[in-house]
């Protein structure tokens, strides 16, 4: 074979084989010659730059009012936990993490969306850890809590039983199927046990209440009205009580046919019977469940099924339990189909099955034997109502100390939330109410039983456990955050000279300060906490000088808002630092008018504007998206609010009637403002504010304070204009 075949060989192998056997030879060859060539230094290899790590990706969060990039591993604060939460973080050690299903549970059952409805993944491991375990579900551990009762779990299947594969379908099924040993109760047309002696009805409205009275404020205050008297605890229609727990089939239907006529006493009456199924197999702590299956088609009765754990339970125990699953049957009478068993939101299903259970337990054994769900409230209180179950008995509790009869409400706000509207079912809750709850709602979250009942809800069965107080000291904050229709409750302990509270818009709540005085809660508070008063050192009165006075030591506040996400900042700030910045010459910065530093107040008249005064020292802080100051001088007050500054910068200030929350106010004899009036008919133009940080140094510590430059005409009075603000000599520090 010639050389031209073997280079022209196919794909060119033999070629490649004849050339490396070249190669191979040239190396063996020149091997003696490199053996005595001289040796020549080794060239280190280039070393490859290491990669940069990667930064975290943003998850994006609203914390303290203003949407932030949160990475994980960064650093975080334990007082925005519950924003954290609300992106599926958390902060573990001082760090930003994934949070876990416990965790982002709160103590809840589950960790619901927003919406309060479960996904299909979420009602799924629910049925699987409280019912019946599911082929293809097996959820983290945490994911579901423990529960007395799986009747959320057999509603929520009921949204999502199209989407159930054939095996999960015959577990469903088989849940709600007959069971052998079956027994019935009959109730007749008039909602009493077959064969028993007929109830009286009880009325569904509870007497006036007399409300409780508050210590004098210097604001009014709600009053928390009592609760309304128990309903008799052996009403007539009612057995002769069992004085064992039940063990057998025979003994827990004694148990419902003495739970029905206690329900009816209360106006919760049922019209269908009730059959009850005796399992034999436990999950979890599971007692019970229940089920219209009148409204599934497959029978005509309410399904109370009794899992093997109840058994091994007290009597007391038992009531509870059988008064919990005959309110849910109660609840199913106000429902038309079974799309509405899935629908319903659970705060309203679970929230006042607890609460009549918790209340009928009480009047049956002389005491709660569970009130596990109390807690949850209290410590996980920021999280908002709708994604809420069984621990929104607290909220039942909330509307019932308010005067609210929360029986009568159960058939209305079933019916307002049976397509899923949580809108609809709020309405309808506290559509008898005045409000008054809405100030109670965070304040009695304290369960300080030594400050009344504004700061204790009295719940049936309520626990107490300790209460967070926070520092509140020199130069240090304290950020209060809570969902929409959340809440909060705190201790504080303050040490500083001045107090300044901030209140986003819509929160209510109260303060309630060492002198025992409730206090309601206003948009920007100020209390001069230091003993002797907050006078400069050398006598001059200072801008906290006449700022109301509160004793240092622990003080309490509560606050919600039913409307949207609310926050309150706390700030402690040091007479010292106030006194030391009067005193700091002021700089060539702003501008416009003439004499010292500050704002100058010009009157308005025909013949052109003539100065009457100024303002020359104000405190100013942003809270959330809202920028707000306040001045003094010349016998005048200024109070300025800017919606929408959460950082410094030039804003508009409308003027006129209007202008969203952005308002400026002077006082002095008579009060102007940038909303008292119309100029042409119209908003008349805008005034301007701008807002300048500055660094100042306070011993070896540099902190943020603030220039305020404003510049504003006309300000009105009883309509007309009267007066303008325009900037001197750097404008005003604050």
């Amino acid at each position: 074979m010639s050389f031209d075949t073997l280079w022209r060989g196919p794909n060119g192998r033999l070629l490649t084989l004849v050339l490396l056997a070249a190669a191979l030879t040239a190396v063996t060859v020149a091997a003696p010659a490199l053996a005595r060539a001289p040796s020549r230094p080794a060239v280190a290899a280039k070393a490859k730059p290491k990669p940069k790590p990667k930064k975290a990706k943003c998850i994006y969060g609203k914390v303290a009012g203003k949407r932030t990039c949160l990475r994980l591993r960064a650093v975080c604060q334990v007082g925005n936990r519950s924003a954290y939460l609300l992106v599926r973080l958390d902060c573990v050690r001082g760090r930003l993490a994934r949070a876990t299903p416990t965790a982002l549970r709160q103590g809840r059952y589950v960790a619901l969306p927003a919406s309060g409805v479960p996904t299909r993944a979420e009602a799924l491991a629910a049925f699987d850890q409280s019912v019946a375990s599911l082929p293809g579900v097996s959820p983290p551990k945490g994911t579901v809590a423990s529960t007395s009762s799986g009747s959320a779990a057999l509603r929520w299947v009921t949204k999502y039983r199209k989407q159930l594969t054939a095996a999960q379908r015959r577990v469903f099924d088989q849940a709600l199927a007959p069971q052998p040993g079956d027994q019935t109760v009959d109730i007749d047309a008039d909602g009493d046990v077959v064969g028993a002696p007929t109830a009286p009805t009880a009325p569904t409205t509870p007497p006036p209440t007399t409300p409780t009275t508050t210590p004098t404020t210097p604001a009014p205050v709600p009053s928390n009205p009592t609760t309304p008297p128990p309903i008799p605890t052996n009403p007539v229609g009612a057995p002769a009580a069992r004085a064992h727990a039940a063990t057998t089939p025979d003994d827990f239907m004694e148990i419902v046919r003495e739970a029905t006529p206690r329900l009816k006493a209360h106006g919760l009456v049922l019209r269908h019977p009730i059959t009850v199924s005796f399992l034999t197999y436990d999950k979890g702590f599971t007692q019970a469940d229940s089920y219209p299956l009148w409204l599934q088609g497959t029978g005509n009765s309410c399904h109370v099924r009794i899992y093997p754990q109840a058994q091994a339970s007290t009597l007391e125990f038992q009531r509870q339990v059988i008064a919990h699953e005959l309110t849910h049957c109660a609840q199913f009478e106000s429902m038309t189909s079974l799309d509405a068993v899935g629908a319903t939101p659970g705060w309203v299903l679970d929230g006042t099955a607890e609460y009549v259970a918790y209340n009928v337990a009480i009047e049956w054994n002389g005491f709660l034997p569970s009130a596990g769900w109390w807690n949850t409230w209290l410590r996980s209180s920021t999280t908002s109502l709708y994604p809420r179950n069984y621990d929104a008995v607290g909220f039942w509790s909330l509307l019932a100390a308010d005067g609210a009869n929360v029986y009568g409400l159960i058939d209305p706000i079933v019916r307002a939330g049976s397509s899923g509207n949580n809108s609809a079912a709020y309405a309808a809750a506290v559509s008898g109410l005045d409000g008054n709850f809405t100030y109670d709602w965070g304040s009695t979250l304290a369960m300080v039983s030594a400050l009344g009942p504004l700061w204790n809800l009295n719940g049936p069965g309520v626990t107490r456990p300790a209460l967070l107080t926070r520092p509140v000291r020199n130069d240090g904050t304290a950020r209060l955050s809570f969902d929409q229709r959340g809440a909060v409750a705190s201790g504080l302990n303050v040490t500083s000279d001045v107090v300044d509270i901030g209140v986003s818009s819509g929160v209510t709540g109260r303060l309630h300060t060492p002198q025992d005085v409730d206090v309601q809660l206003a948009s920007e508070m100020d209390f001069c906490a230091k003993e002797g008063g907050c006078d400069c050192p050398d006598g001059s009165p200072s801008p906290a000088s006449d700022y109301p006075p509160i004793p240092q030591g622990v003080s309490y506040i509560g606050a919600a808002n039913p409307n949207g996400a609310g926050e309150i900042t706390v700030s402690g700030i040091s007479l010292d630092d106030l006194c030391k910045e009067r005193k700091k010459p002021p700089s060539d910065a702003g501008g416009g008018g003439d004499g010292g530093p500050g704002l100058q107040l010009q009157a308005l008249t025909e013949n052109g504007a003539s100065l009457v005064g100024t303002i020359t020292s104000g405190t100013c802080a942003f809270a959330g998206k809202t920028f707000t100051a306040k001045g003094s001088g010349s016998g005048y007050t200024l109070q300025l609010r800017i919606v929408g500054a959460n950082q410094p910068g030039t804003y508009s200030i409308p003027i006129g009637a209007g202008g969203g929350g952005t308002v400026v106010t002077v006082k002095g004899g008579k009060t102007y403002s940038s909303q008292a009036g119309n100029l042409d008919g119209g908003t008349g133009g805008n005034g301007t504010a701008v807002i300048v940080r500055r660094p100042v140094r306070v011993g070896k510590r540099t902190v943020m304070h603030y220039r305020l430059i404003v510049g504003i005409t006309p300000l009105f009075s009883g309509g007309k204009p009267g007066l303008a603000i325009v900037p001197s000599n750097g404008g005003l520090n604050c």
